[in-house]
């Protein structure tokens, strides 16, 4: 796995891995404007992404994603351990992320990975079901 922060090469495959991983899916475009960012970061694998963006003095993990066929195989883990070791070095003392209160699978992975609660924004998400809590999550990083 790398951390790049600027990887153009990798548009097409945020992109589509992004489609298979969320129901409302960022397009190309998206994508595009948040990796010219110079405050954005990417760890990638074959199977998969996280994104994050630097916001003062922490981390916001922006998605996560691993292809459906590669899941419980540790590239989620692994990503975030890679993050966290990058925040580490960095002196970054927080990352931070929204997670879908209905998305137990998630919520296990980041809780597993040392993310504590922080709060819930009620009917955040927007979904085909209808709309979903937000649960705001943070992990304090030692150095």
């Amino acid at each position: 796995m790398s951390s790049v922060s600027r990887p153009v090469s990798h548009l097409d495959f945020v992109t589509e891995l992004h489609r298979l991983c969320f129901d409302k899916p960022w397009d190309r475009a998206a994508f595009a404007r948040l990796l010219a960012l110079p405050t954005t970061r990417l760890w990638a694998d074959a199977a998969g992404f996280l994104m994050c963006m630097e916001a003062g003095d922490a981390l916001e993990i922006l998605t996560l994603c691993v292809h459906p066929e590669h899941r419980r195989r540790g590239h989620a883990r692994a990503l975030l351990d890679e993050m966290a070791d990058y925040a580490r070095a960095h002196r970054i003392p927080a990352v931070f992320l929204d997670v879908a209160a209905d998305n137990a699978a998630a919520g296990g992975l980041y809780a597993a990975a040392g993310f504590d609660f922080q709060r819930t924004r009620p009917k955040y998400y927007r979904t085909a079901r209808g709309a979903t809590d937000a649960v705001c999550l943070v992990k304090k990083i030692t150095f």
